[in-house]
């Protein structure tokens, strides 16, 4: 494959990660105690071999269709209103007996999330823009084709539960360590311990809670835990590496700062005498200002490449404290008390093979009934297809909808953007995708006109 190609390919397969997913997190999350199941199980996770794109079971600190926004089959919307209210069309329907409360009235959930209400006459097409609750795929074949035997149907999905705190830490919500393991491994042991822990499972290294976070630790983590592996790795490097140049540049209100002096001060770090929270006192509390650091060494190799033998340890710490950080931070969001990141977990649906109906009668036009993707499974019993047939010369038009029929009731003055509601991703279907292929060959003709067929636009 040539380099072109490959940069190509990898820039798609980025693209889709981020947009439909799975993959948006890149593998950071894991359920310890469910890692036998997972996809990866007894995989080297960090390899790229192990494309994120393949977590089918991913774990997303944050709701999903805030993270992804194509490929998504929402709920219709509906609005209570007053008694005796007009009831308008819901958004895509079909002559299957369906009625709606007389209550409700569907919502136009406007565009870019700014909460407009347009009462104006709207085409199906722009409201189903932001957020559609259908999707279709057309194909042609020829008449003689038999639609049972010679062609087969198949759709893909993602569905998302929202995991609670308890089920989090009872599973061991982790994060894959991607780099210098043996070296945050032992930070954790000896800084972290028995808040956090470390487990290594087939090569792999994840960090996790160990210990609820309450409203009493939840400080601890910072100003007890990284503060001592700060003091203790970083700043110590920083006064091995600068020597009699780190100097301390003020006193102010009870905080010392530290950097060096040029031509003008540059502060690297300070250390409060004391800091409160929580009801706690924390003695000698450090702060980093990473940034100054970071231009401070940048500058020193862009002078002279021989200060990268000084400087390489100081490089590797600052590297792994904020790894570390990055992680404990991000493990404490999910746990805090007030405002605590969300996480869902994805479950994945694989090519569930949808019965084509058989064109029945001798006329031109074939609408079936709405179906079910599949009967047998009451968590999508929402998901619903309909096929439609148009004979057409010796073509036949096959047109293929899914349609998401679950619903959601907001109240009258309530924004209707879906996106960061709980029970409109529960109720989404994710990576939503169909899959025509051929059982036997030749059946699939070219169909790719010029513009839109009158058959296309719905």
């Amino acid at each position: 494959m040539s380099g072109f190609k490959r940069k190509r390919e990898s820039l798609e397969l980025f693209v889709k990660e981020q947009i439909i997913g799975p993959g948006a997190f890149n593998k950071r999350y894991f359920f310890i105690e469910k890692l036998e199941a997972n996809e990866f199980k007894g995989l080297d996770i960090k390899t790229t071999s192990v494309r994120a794109f393949d977590n089918k079971s991913e774990v997303l600190t944050e709701v999903p269709a805030y993270q992804y926004s194509s490929a998504i089959l929402f709920p219709e919307t509906r609005t209570k209103l007053p008694e005796g209210t007009t009831v308008k069309s819901s958004s895509i329907s079909n002559d299957d007996g369906d009625v709606d409360d007389n209550e409700t009235e569907e919502v136009n959930t406007g565009a870019d999330d700014d909460n407009i209400k347009d009462d104006s006459g709207e085409s199906l097409v722009s409201k189903q823009q932001n957020y559609p609750n259908s999707l279709g795929l057309s194909f042609v074949v020829s008449r003689d084709t038999d639609l049972q035997k010679d062609i087969m149907l198949g759709v893909s999905f993602r569905k998302y539960v929202n995991i609670s705190k308890k089920s989090c830490l009872s599973n061991k919500l982790s994060c894959l360590i991607t780099e210098y393991e043996v070296e945050i491994e032992n930070a954790v042991a000896s800084y972290f311990n028995p808040l956090f822990a470390t487990a290594r499972i087939n090569n792999n290294l994840f960090i996790y809670l160990n210990q609820e976070i309450t409203k009493t630790n939840i400080y601890d983590v910072d100003y007890i835990h990284l503060n001592h592996f700060l003091q203790s790795k970083l700043i110590d490097t920083l006064k091995s590496v600068l020597g009699s140049d780190l100097v301390e540049l003020k006193n102010k209100n009870g905080v010392t700062y530290y950097g060096v002096k040029a031509d003008y001060e540059l502060q690297f770090y300070s250390i409060a005498e004391s800091i409160s929270y929580g009801g706690t006192e924390y003695i000698n509390v450090a702060a980093l200002y990473d940034n100054s650091l970071i231009s401070f060494v940048k500058d020193k190799l862009k002078k002279d490449i021989v200060n990268y033998a000084t400087c390489k340890n100081l490089i590797t710490e600052i590297e792994i404290f904020s790894q570390l950080k990055n992680y404990v931070t991000d493990l404490k969001s999910v746990y805090k008390p007030r405002n605590a990141s969300p996480v869902w977990e994805s479950k994945s649906y694989d090519n569930i093979q949808l019965a084509l109906p058989v064109f029945e009668g001798e006329g031109h036009v074939f609408r079936s009934k709405q179906l079910l993707v599949d009967a047998d499974n009451k968590e999508i019993s929402d998901l619903k297809y309909y096929v439609q047939y148009i004979r057409k010369n010796d073509e036949i038009f096959v047109k293929i909808i899914l349609l998401n029929k679950a619903s959601i009731l907001l109240k009258e003055n309530e924004p209707p953007q879906l996106n960061k509601k709980d029970e409109a991703n529960e109720k989404a279907f994710f990576g939503v995708k169909i899959l025509v292929e051929e059982k036997n060959q030749y059946q699939l003709k070219q169909y790719n006109p010029p513009q839109l067929l009158d058959f296309d636009e719905e």
